[in-house]
């Protein structure tokens, strides 16, 4: 079925100081941050289907944020 979205599992990893994840929201949140910018990399892996497919994506927070 065309344009049809289908829920699938997946798995959550964070780096970077000051960033949290929470997978049961579906939420990133970064703390207050007096100091300077801050990175990141969050990390999806769809745990179902073979080959498991992988998104990455690149988290900033500015500085005094």
């Amino acid at each position: 079925v065309k344009d049809v979205m289908f829920p699938c599992q997946f798995n959550g990893t964070l780096t970077g100081d000051g960033f949290t994840i929470d997978l049961a929201k579906g939420t990133i949140t970064a703390a207050v941050n007096t100091g300077a910018q801050r990175t990141g990399t969050a990390t999806f892996t769809q745990v179902e289907g073979s080959p498991a497919k992988t998104a990455t994506i690149a988290i900033t927070q500015s500085a005094g944020a």
